[in-house]
């Protein structure tokens, strides 16, 4: 009896151990779950962030990222240059650019017939392919708006030969890549003739996950380069680094060492390297989505081949920088932009996109004479 009591009891303690270990690990669990789910919107934040301007790696070799989320900036209307007034303030008058109405006056003016092909203003896509077109991007909220590219093509003359692309900051592949391809797809559908994108990216690992994501489409040629020289970066990047005083962003300190490492991260290749290969032809448009104070350095890195842009060249460039310095500004203070548009962030776009406007221009010549700048 005594042995049957004594084996009951280690049962009752064997089931009474079991039950603390069951509610134990319920309650670690519910931890789990609880921080977990605060934590994964700000992975999905950050992730977001990393989608954003690529034209150099943000790694800093050490598993640290050196990006920052830029500030929520509201942004003025668009306006055409000639409503700047001498005071360099916007006239009256200025109109938001909302993308069905965008995109469907971008078809119809210079007296376009409406078709792919394009009449005496530029190259014109159908209202059908229009309307594919803006509800394609309120589906896939790509970052940067399809009509943007649209306006861009509307300057493009008709041409017989495929289109020539340079973009410049792929990332993954799935942003202005894709709003690229959409139109141009368009284009070609209406009887246009064929196009080629020309897309550059330096961030190794960004770089394999587009490869991944266009696989052998022959349309879209990916290479692992910055659009950059050593001495580009150090003449119209670093020096036209604007900002509060600081290392912490968006300090110039910040910036400053951001870009410092540059040859660093070159060497440990997790950037491919300067800018080296050519596309094969003159480009019709170039779609520039850099960092922060980049643009004037691959502006300038382009010009400086000049078998692979002209006076017809349409530029489309993101106009970030904050109150501190826009793109635009540090642009216009080196190189004349001819007809020059600043696009606003589409009403549409949630909050957490925090995109910036977007210039569409020409490169005309110098603003500053004896610089040596390329392109005058």
């Amino acid at each position: 009896m005594a042995g049957g009591q004594s084996v009951m009891s280690k049962q009752m303690k064997k089931r009474k151990a079991q039950q603390i270990c069951f509610f134990v690990l319920f309650g670690i669990c519910l931890v789990c779950m609880m921080f977990g789910g605060a934590f994964l919107p700000v992975v999905s934040r950050a992730k977001q962030e990393e989608r954003r301007n690529r034209a150099i790696v943000v790694s800093d070799g050490k598993g640290n990222t050196r990006s920052a989320p830029p500030p929520k900036e509201v942004s003025a209307p668009a306006m055409k240059i000639d409503d700047v007034d001498s005071a360099g303030n916007g006239k009256a008058g200025g109109q938001p650019s909302v993308s069905d109405k965008a995109s469907a006056a971008a078809g119809k003016q210079d007296g376009g017939s409406g078709k792919g092909g394009g009449g005496a203003g530029g190259i014109k896509l159908s209202e059908a392919a229009l309307k594919s077109i803006a509800e394609y991007e309120n589906k896939n909220l790509v970052h940067v708006r399809p009509d943007v590219v649209v306006k861009g093509l509307s300057r493009v003359p008709a041409k017989k030969e495929d289109l020539c692309v340079i973009e410049v900051g792929t990332a993954e592949g799935t942003g202005t890549t894709r709003a690229l391809s959409k139109v141009l797809d368009e284009y070609v559908a209406e009887g246009g003739g064929g196009y080629v994108i020309h897309s550059y990216e330096g961030g190794k690992s960004l770089f394999k996950t587009a490869k991944k994501h266009w696989g052998s489409n022959k349309r879209i040629v990916l290479h692992n380069e910055l659009v950059m020289t050593k001495e580009n970066l150090a003449k119209y990047v670093v020096a036209n680094i604007k900002g509060p005083p600081g290392t912490e962003w968006p300090g110039r300190g910040y910036y400053e060492k951001y870009y410092g490492g540059t040859e660093e991260l070159i060497a440990t290749g997790e950037i491919g390297g300067w800018f080296a290969t050519e596309p094969p032809c003159k480009a019709d448009i170039i779609l520039i989505d850099g960092t922060r104070f980049t643009h004037a350095g691959i502006v300038a890195t382009l010009l400086q081949h000049k078998n692979i842009w002209g006076r017809d060249t349409v530029w489309l460039a993101e106009n970030d920088g904050g109150k501190e310095a826009s793109e635009q500004e540090i642009l216009e203070s080196i190189w004349k932009l001819g007809g020059l548009t600043v696009e606003p962030p589409s009403p549409a776009d949630p909050p957490s996109r925090q995109d910036h406007p977007w210039m569409v221009f020409r490169v005309d010549g110098c603003a500053r004479e004896g610089h040596g700048d390329p392109g005058c």
